[in-house]
């Protein structure tokens, strides 16, 4: 039985090294039914012939890459999100890092078939400094319909985790059949885009299970990375 695809998304703008570095890491993974799409978003230097010359060294065809003019993080994986074709999608930042099981991991939470939000800890790496952001598995029990939002509300409080995007699997029917983008960033706002986002998924597919896999697979080396315009 052929595993569902998987897209893996990832916005690129003058840091091509990285993203092939993140390319080699995606490789060591197990989980072999992936589309890996890059969105170049106005890159001035040479990132997208790093990673086409990269793909195809290593007969990659598996690799998309595909080119905006600079637009934002935000426009690049809304982008992506158009381009992709996979039963899940998970989005990355290359400017970061994953263990060789984060995919493989990730789909076997899917097995039961249940419509979830699965997600991975953190290992923050700043230098020679690592911390493991790290909790004991987390279920929302279904709540009456006007408190899932107060039990919703309080889990993402909680766990710090749910404020990240690259540590998780989403359903791609949830975010297609809503139409879910990423909001262009405002100054001055409490919430990232990063985290509408998530929020929104969570209330449109009327999520009740959050998945969590108590292992640091996903690397945060650079929190600016998040931040990009």
């Amino acid at each position: 039985m052929k595993k569902p695809l998987v897209s893996i998304i990832i916005p690129v703008k003058d840091d091509g090294i990285y993203a092939v570095k993140l390319l080699k890491s995606l490789r060591k993974d197990p989980y072999e039914n992936l589309e890996i799409i890059f969105i170049d978003d106005g890159s001035k230097d040479d990132s997208a012939e790093k990673i086409k010359n990269f793909a195809l060294e290593e007969e990659l065809r598996n690799v998309h890459l595909f080119r905006q003019e600079h637009e934002g993080t935000y426009a690049a994986r809304n982008l992506g999100v158009e381009k992709s074709s996979g039963e899940y999608i998970i989005f990355l930042d290359p400017n970061d890092d994953i263990d060789k099981n984060f995919i493989t991991a990730l789909m076997l939470t899917t097995i039961n078939g249940d419509q979830t939000l699965a997600m991975t800890g953190i290992l923050k790496q700043l230098g020679a400094e690592k911390t493991k952001v790290l909790y004991s598995t987390l279920t929302l029990d279904k709540k009456p319909k006007e408190t899932t939002k107060f039990y919703r509300e309080r889990l993402f409080k909680k766990d710090d985790r749910l404020h990240f995007l690259n540590n998780k699997l989403f359903l791609s029917k949830i975010i297609k059949d809503h139409e879910l983008k990423f909001e262009k960033p405002k100054k001055d706002e409490k919430e990232t885009s990063e985290l509408k986002f998530i929020k929104k998924y969570v209330k449109l597919g009327d999520i009740e299970n959050f998945v969590t896999i108590n292992k640091p697979l996903y690397i945060l080396k650079c929190r600016a990375s998040h931040r990009r315009s």
